[in-house]
């Protein structure tokens, strides 16, 4: 109620000047916790959920007590608890909140998903990262930015952050600033001339990105995807990866590199990647039968598509039978047409239904991605607003050999409506209850 009053009534300089002040109050509020913790922010337009879970993963198969918060869900320790919120970086000092219990637990490490609205709005001050990670850019959010430049420089913050006088000493040993960050995107010096202790960047290309003094650079060679997962070579190490799909691989070389400028020893880093566990609602299979494979992901937009699709492919279906949808609220409304275009060229039949429509009419969003879709001429494409009935009617076309790819929701347990009323939604549970439906 508080969020829609003061979107409502509050102009955006006013919304900046608000959570900024509201972060800086909370971080007193709660004690500064962040400066008791390594604290490692991830940003970029897609990957950012399962670097988090990869980089909380391998610090705590090295021996660290971690805190995480992502879009998909938030943990401390052991502990695990969904993200209902639609909000990768929540106000009114949740992440303060959520940095004091972790200290309180006895978390040693930090590792928050950080977003570019977030950043622009001030949400980050107050915590005090020691690492600065960029996984990736591509046009998201265009719309709330004014401008892809707006967008990129918002992410930045997170690096700028790091240029301060003073360092973190844990258990007796200072902590450096380090940033991290994709060699092979076009945009990678203007991150990596931010100040801090320590620069490194990854690259799966030859060449990647040109000398820069005092720059250690983690090159992937010999990438060898399939089904089962992912091989490469890491300057000349073996690195096995039991996720599957190219971007999986990135999001790898990321949290090694990241970990590397903190200390941490690669040949360690590289065993723990064997064993890294599966992002909820990333490529997840949803088990129905043996004939054919079912798969949400939470790609809502081209560049994260056009991977889930490429990566599916290795699964080599007989045909490929894809869901997808478009965020209202005017969002990214340009991506509708570029998606509707991608679904159609990458599968057989497309599914074209509702995702998140928030106060935008869903039958307007589902037919500009219909539209994009139809006019590629390739697939057969089916526009299906209510979600429910476009599952159940997938699951009645799919035949042996088929894989099915449900996008956009991914595993979210909540749906986005008028009105800023979140009403329960599970892809999952809705596949479920829709198969054994069709099967009885």
């Amino acid at each position: 109620m508080i969020k829609q009053i003061v979107k409502k009534f509050l102009p955006r300089p006013l919304i900046k000047i608000y959570h900024s002040l509201v972060a800086r109050l909370a971080a007193g509020w709660y004690g500064l916790p962040s400066r008791r913790l390594l604290v490692i922010g991830v940003t970029g337009t897609k990957g950012k959920s399962t670097t988090v879970n990869m980089i909380a993963h391998l610090l705590e198969a090295l021996g660290e007590r971690v805190a995480f918060f992502s879009t998909v869900q938030r943990g401390i320790m052991s502990a695990r608890l969904t993200n209902r919120s639609k909000m990768t970086m929540p106000g009114r000092g949740e992440l303060q909140r959520f940095l004091r219990e972790a200290v309180r637990a006895g978390c040693t490490a930090a590792v928050l998903e950080v977003s570019s609205e977030g950043l622009a709005q001030g949400r980050h001050l107050g915590i005090a990262f020691d690492g600065a990670v960029l996984l990736n850019l591509t046009s998201e959010h265009i719309e709330a930015h004014q401008g892809f430049r707006n967008y990129r420089q918002a992410k930045e913050r997170l690096f700028a952050g790091l240029n301060r006088p003073w360092r973190k000493i844990l258990h007796d040993k200072e902590i450096p600033t380090v940033i991290a960050v994709n060699a092979d995107e076009k945009f990678a010096f203007n991150y990596l001339r931010h100040a801090a202790d320590r620069r490194l960047a990854w690259t799966m290309t030859k060449n990647g990105v040109k000398d820069i003094p005092g720059l250690q650079i983690f090159r992937a060679q010999e990438i060898e995807l399939s089904p089962a997962g992912s091989k490469f070579k890491v300057n000349g190490i073996l690195v096995k990866l039991p996720l599957v799909g190219e971007f999986n691989v990135q999001n790898a070389l990321a949290a090694m590199t990241t970990l590397t400028g903190f200390g941490y020893e690669v040949k360690k880093l590289i065993y723990a990647l064997a064993s890294v566990p599966k992002t909820p609602g990333r490529l997840e299979e949803v088990k129905l039968n043996s004939a054919f494979k079912v798969f949400v992901d939470y790609a809502h937009e081209p560049a994260s598509l056009q991977a889930v699709y490429n990566a599916v492919k290795l699964f080599q279906p007989k045909r490929l039978l894809t869901l997808l949808g478009s965020q209202g609220g005017g969002r990214d409304i340009a991506k509708r047409s570029v998606m509707g275009a991608l679904a159609a060229n990458s599968a057989n039949i497309v599914f074209v239904t509702n995702e998140d429509p928030y106060d935008e009419p869903p039958e307007k969003i589902v037919a500009d991605v219909a539209q994009a879709a139809d006019s590629v001429g390739k697939a057969k494409v089916f526009a299906i607003p209510d979600r429910r009935l476009a599952i159940r009617k997938m699951l009645s076309l799919a035949q042996p050999g088929d894989v099915l790819l449900l996008t956009g929701k991914g595993g979210e347990e909540v749906m986005a409506i008028s009105k800023g009323r979140l009403i329960p939604w599970d892809d999952r549970q809705v596949l479920q209850e829709e198969y054994l439906k069709n099967t009885q």
